[in-house]
């Protein structure tokens, strides 16, 4: 089953593993755990740094015992720089049932590189990284109450 999906049109992917957003379920400060192989967060990656208009990623569902609840999918939706490129940050939040990234290039260019840098090809199962709001020290993330978890499910 092909899993990624751009403005509409489809693109080849033959893994067999599939990329998951788990939720916590607290509405009030969310933790999301986005894993998926080391390839697929690869693929994500370079997605992101080239990202040239919205697209969306859909997820597979599973039971997770840390985690109450699947997303669907993840929405990227691009909007136009509002405090110049270099100043760019990440928007991020849960609407109905998906985790949406806006933003400029800028701002996806970052976290994709930021993704391309630290998984490869033999990131091990459990390697992850948090993204989190910290005011006066986010150089990704704008505002936002949402903890983020990017983990690899191994090759």
């Amino acid at each position: 089953m092909d899993t990624w999906t751009r403005s509409g049109s489809k693109i080849i992917d033959s893994r067999t593993k599939l990329m998951y957003i788990l939720f916590d379920g607290n509405w009030d400060k969310p933790e999301i755990e986005i894993s998926d192989s080391s390839q697929g967060l690869i693929k994500m990656g370079q997605l992101l740094a080239s990202i040239s208009k919205d697209f969306k990623l859909y997820a597979d569902k599973e039971d997770s015992e840390f985690y109450a609840e699947n997303l669907e999918l993840v929405s990227m939706r691009l909007s136009p720089s509002r405090k110049g490129e270099q100043l760019d940050l990440l928007k991020t939040f849960i609407f109905n049932n998906e985790l949406v990234f806006e933003g400029s290039q800028l701002a996806f260019h970052n976290l994709g590189r930021s993704l391309l840098n630290y998984f490869s090809e033999d990131s091990k199962k459990g390697n992850h990284f948090h993204l989190d709001y910290i005011e006066g020290y986010s150089l990704l993330l704008a505002p936002t109450n949402c903890h983020l978890i990017f983990m690899s499910r191994g090759q």
